[in-house]
């Protein structure tokens, strides 16, 4: 009979920590019949421990991560004594005593899905300082969320989102075996609130364009979005380095902040003109942009300026980018790509935007009185 070791490894995370997780050899089998080389144990240690808490997490986690490797190494070997059925109910004993806190937090903590780490908050928030295990999830558990999300001053988009995005973390648990998928796919969303993409007409950029702004910063921030369709975090971060000037024209090459995706985005002479005088490579081509959420944010007064009366915010320019080229006659597809969509669904929403706006249109011709 072969026994299998188990050792423990590390690997680096964010954040300055390493993740611990099993090394069994040989592999072990699991009940797909494949073979299983590493698991993870959703612990993790300081790479570089500073304060004496650090020092004294990465010892009591090291100490816990030998007595579970002593624990499971045991198990695994004591297994070969067990019939197929007995070893299955043993497993799935030993996957639900698994911390579903710990999980969904290493999964937040990778740099791909940063938005988890919203979602994770507020369900940190939600269970307090109890250690929920994956058998602890079920309808009923996810239900009080809901319940905890809807009593929260959040959007009624965010909270559509947040609880998204749990569902996410318990579909990637199920991938990974520690959860069936009939927990928590019945579950329903909360609602998800029709927002109202306000945007400028191409009257209405003109008019702003020629309105003046306490803060030129912010100013042609918002109009090299309405050209380019450029998301506010993406503007906010752009370097020169970034922006390419050649015999074909001119160009970004960026990695869009949302989705982690690379982009290679051709711009139009009247942005590039937006941009002034070429600085060192890592400047900030937009230094120090207000975001329009702040109290005084010279945007707010800018739009009131040019008698614009609607409420925008720095987003509706990128909403007004994608109305004017839909508008202008460029094809779904192509307006898809050059806001970075990964679903072209997402891009619909604008072209019914304008089919609202002929229907309005044609209505008016109902005042005409020729009979």
């Amino acid at each position: 009979m072969n026994l299998i070791k188990v050792s423990i490894r590390q690997k680096s995370i964010s954040k300055d920590r390493k993740s611990l997780y099993f090394d069994f050899y040989p592999p072990i089998e699991k009940d797909n019949g494949k073979l299983q080389r590493f698991q993870t144990l959703g612990l993790y240690i300081f790479e570089f421990p500073k304060s004496e808490n650090e020092k004294k997490h990465n010892k009591e986690t090291l100490n816990i991560s030998q007595k579970l490797r002593q624990k499971k190494e045991y198990e695994l070997n004591r297994l070969e004594i067990y019939s197929d059925s007995e070893k299955e109910i043993i497993k799935k004993k030993e996957i639900e005593k698994g911390s579903f806190i710990t999980f969904f937090e290493n999964l937040a903590s990778e740099p791909k899905r940063k938005e988890l780490k919203y979602s994770f908050n507020h369900f940190k928030e939600f269970v307090g300082k109890k250690e929920v295990k994956f058998n602890e999830i079920n309808p009923y558990f996810l239900e009080q969320f809901k319940k905890y999300l809807a009593k929260t001053n959040l959007h009624q988009n965010s909270k559509f989102r947040y609880f998204s995005y749990l569902k996410t973390v318990l579909n990637e648990a199920a991938k990974q075996g520690f959860i069936q998928k009939s927990v928590f796919e019945f579950v329903a969303n909360p609602p998800k609130k029709k927002t109202n993409r306000e945007f400028l007409s191409i009257s209405e950029l003109e008019l702003l364009s020629k309105a003046e702004c306490r803060n030129i910063t912010t100013k042609k921030a918002c109009l090299f979005s309405a050209l380019t369709g450029l998301r506010f975090s993406d503007i906010k971060k752009l370097v020169w380095n970034e922006i390419i000037e050649n015999e074909k024209g001119f160009f970004i090459k960026y990695t869009q902040k949302k989705t982690n995706n690379f982009d290679y985005l051709p711009i139009s002479k009247n942005a590039f003109s937006l941009l002034g005088i070429r600085q060192k490579g890592m400047d900030r081509i937009f230094p120090k942009l207000w975001n329009d959420k702040t109290k005084n944010s010279p945007l707010k007064e800018w739009i009131r300026k040019a008698n614009i009366p609607k409420h925008i915010t720095f987003h509706s320019f990128r909403h007004t980018f994608a109305t004017i080229q839909i508008e202008l006659g460029t094809d779904i597809y192509t307006v898809s790509k050059l806001l970075g969509h990964t679903n072209i669904q997402t891009t619909q929403i604008y072209a019914k935007v304008i089919d609202k706006k002929k229907s309005e249109a044609s209505d008016k011709m109902d005042t005409i009185n020729l009979f």
